[in-house]
């Protein structure tokens, strides 16, 4: 049986979630060249993962993973420089905690838990911009919904 890496199955089930969610663009890792920045969005990244269950398929007698699964989601914020909309940000970070709590729906995986690990607030000025940035580092621990 072939192992199912989770990592692009969670990011195609946060994007959906979180673009239906906040009506925001969301990207993993970085925005793409041909897009104009917007004021506000949400980038995927740092996601990882950790074997946490090997067992077997007794019907079967395949081997398959259970996974812990991190993710980080990062929201902006851009304004004009001295300028913070700090609330606007908890506003957003309010509605990706709820509706990753409530459970989104991650392709070809049960998601038998979720915690929050550490939200922070990482906001920074550039030279020429104030950005309000929150991070919030989700844990996931899935199974395979069906054995493929």
């Amino acid at each position: 049986m072939t192992i199912l890496n989770p990592d692009k199955h969670v990011r195609i089930g946060y994007i959906a979630a979180l673009q239906a969610a906040t009506g925001l663009k969301v990207w993993h890792r970085r925005i793409p060249k041909n897009v104009t920045v917007p004021a506000k969005y949400i980038i995927l990244d740092t996601q990882s993962k950790n074997e946490t269950v090997n067992a077997k398929n007794n019907e079967e007698r395949e081997t398959y993973f259970e996974w812990l699964v991190t993710l980080d989601v990062n929201i902006y914020n851009v304004n004009q420089l001295g300028y913070s909309n700090a609330e606007a940000v908890d506003d957003i970070e309010q509605i990706i905690i709820s509706v990753i709590r409530q459970g989104i729906n991650i392709p070809n995986f049960n998601n038998k838990n979720t915690q929050i690990i550490e939200s922070q607030d990482l906001s920074a000025d550039t030279t020429t911009q104030s950005i309000d940035r929150k991070l919030i580092k989700f844990e996931h621990w899935l199974n395979r919904s069906e054995i493929i």
